[in-house]
């Protein structure tokens, strides 16, 4: 996965993973993501993942939230 986020890339590809975030909830759950933390060549940490409708990955519709993926940019603490 690839974003461009204030004329800096992400990319999961190029980037070390550093962590997968453990998830209480099952695959089939609203809350269910798949979370990973990276870290760039360049040292900016990032997390990727994917998710249903009421994760952090959700996407608002005008209908309601639908299941998403994504990049976020964290701070290293």
């Amino acid at each position: 996965m690839r974003k461009v986020i204030e004329k800096k890339a992400y990319d999961t590809d190029t980037a070390r993973l550093i962590i997968v975030l453990p998830c209480p909830h099952a695959r089939h759950d609203f809350k269910w993501n798949e979370t990973r933390g990276y870290q760039s060549p360049r040292g900016a940490y990032f997390l990727a993942g994917k998710g249903g409708a009421s994760s952090r990955w959700a996407k608002a519709t005008p209908r309601g939230s639908i299941a998403g993926a994504g990049i976020e940019v964290i701070a290293k603490d």
